[in-house]
């Protein structure tokens, strides 16, 4: 764990899936609602509530802002993350976003991935998870065009947040 880590979820969604899209001549990539991306291709979304997560039991929900879009094949490829949320229950975790189905009214949730919690530690006030590995649920399939299976690792997620 790093007490660098900026407070929020820091992931890196999925490297191969950011390479194949580097590698598209008519790409596109936002990021908008304070979600920004650094130079190692991880994108940040800032914390946007922890009032539904109990830390001493460890277990809820802490909802994070931002989304980032990917946009490619002339219009015929379009993957939106949106307003990620990740839930803790008995030592596991779920990563939900806004379902892309439901743009732009954005009122339903799609769980994404199953995470693997790995601990956490406190710094300064802030609860640091270690990175947690991630991999694709059912749920999650269509949103990349069954491209990855269910079960399919995704970049590990890092969280630092004030609770």
């Amino acid at each position: 764990m790093t007490e660098s880590l900026p407070e929020g979820l820091m992931w890196g969604l999925k490297a191969t899936f950011l390479a194949y899209l580097a590698g598209l001549p008519d790409a596109r990539f936002s990021a908008t609602g304070g979600a920004v991306v650094d130079e190692r291709q991880r994108i940040l979304f800032p914390t946007e509530s922890t009032e539904e997560f109990d830390p001493a039991r460890g277990e809820g929900t802490i909802r994070f802002a931002g989304d980032v879009r990917f946009a490619g094949h002339h219009g015929m490829m379009f993957v939106m993350v949106a307003q990620p949320w990740l839930t803790f229950r008995a030592g596991a975790a779920t990563l939900s976003i806004v379902d892309p189905a439901s743009h732009p009214a954005m009122d339903r949730r799609l769980d994404l991935l199953d995470v693997e919690e790995r601990g956490w530690g406190e710094h300064r006030g802030a609860r640091l998870y270690a990175p947690m590995p991630a991999t694709l649920r059912a749920a999650g399939v269509e949103l990349f065009n069954h491209a990855y299976p269910a079960g399919e690792p995704f970049d590990p997620l890092s969280v630092r947040v004030v609770v």
